[in-house]
């Protein structure tokens, strides 16, 4: 199809579930320099690169922020640019991203689906991410941990 052509205009895209502590855990996992993972997608990230953010519907954008300063150290040279979820369908942001970033949430499974480079990150110590069990080894998923 047309869409699935369009050029991928977003490097890294963090796509939150319910929580402000799922955001938090997909921006340590993928940019905290003492977890090596050297594979795959997270090689590919770097300190410089614009994060953008999908907000889960629940979670108040204003205090999204705040809670990320507290991760100074990780945070301070990056620039994290919030999509707006009445601009575009999960679908269009999932298309415009190199590389979808995904905690506690189940369109992860529609990202593999639509071949795209999916990192999960473990951002609960109880559940793994909710990954379909036919998806569980899909060649463009890397599972990481942000602990």
């Amino acid at each position: 199809s047309k869409k699935n052509k369009k050029s991928k205009q977003r490097k890294i895209t963090i796509f939150t579930h319910d929580s402000i502590w799922d955001l938090q855990a997909c921006l340590l996992a993928i940019l905290n320099p003492n977890l090596n993972y050297n594979n795959k997608y997270t090689s590919l990230i770097t300190p410089k690169d614009i994060v953008y953010v999908r907000l889960h519907p629940s979670i108040n954008k204003e205090i999204v922020f705040g809670e990320i300063k507290k991760l100074n150290s990780i945070t301070e040279n990056i620039k994290i640019i919030l999509i707006a979820n009445k601009d575009e369908s999960i679908i269009d942001s999932i298309i415009n991203s190199q590389i979808c970033v995904f905690g506690a949430s189940s369109y992860l499974n529609i990202a593999l689906k639509l071949r795209a480079c999916v990192i999960a990150v473990q951002t609960e110590h109880i559940n793994n991410p909710p990954i379909q069990l036919k998806n569980i080894k899909a060649n463009n998923l890397q599972i990481i941990y942000p602990f």
